[in-house]
C-alpha cells in the first residue's frame, strides 16, 4: 500500500505488484510441492531420536528463495525510483508534504534492505 501511495494511487503500479506477488506464490508453492514429492521422510533420523524429517532433499532447493528475493528487489527498486523522482523534479503538492515521503519512501527502502 505505500507504494500504492508512492505512486500517486497508480493502477498501473498494482496491478503490476499484485501480479507478481501472485506469481511468487504460485512459484514457491511449485517448489516445494516438487521437492516434497521427490524428496523421503524418517521418523527416526538418528537412532534414538525421533522426529519427522525429510531426507534426499534436493541440492538445489535453495531456488526456492529465488521468487522472494526477486519480488523484495522489484519493491525495493520501485521505492527507490519513486525517491529518487521525487528528489529530482517533485511536484510542489509532493514538496509540501516532504515530511510524509520522506518517511513513505525511507520506510519502505529501510524495510526492503534489512
Amino acid at each position: 500500500m505505500r507504494l500504492y501511495a508512492l505512486y500517486n494511487r497508480s493502477r498501473r503500479i498494482m496491478l503490476v505488484v499484485v501480479s507478481c506477488y501472485v506469481l511468487e506464490i504460485f512459484a514457491m508453492i511449485a517448489m516445494l510441492v516438487m521437492a516434497n514429492l521427490t524428496s523421503g521422510t524418517d521418523n527416526q533420523p538418528t537412532p534414538g531420536l525421533t522426529f519427522c524429517t525429510n531426507v534426499d532433499v534436493s541440492n538445489t532447493f535453495y531456488v526456492f528463495w529465488l521468487p522472494l528475493l526477486a519480488y523484495e528487489s522489484l519493491l525495493c527498486f520501485l521505492a527507490i525510483r519513486a525517491g529518487i523522482k521525487w528528489s529530482g523534479e517533485g511536484s510542489a503538492q509532493i514538496k509540501s508534504n516532504s515530511r510524509l515521503w520522506d518517511v513513505l519512501v525511507r520506510g519502505n527502502v529501510i524495510y526492503f534492505l534489512a
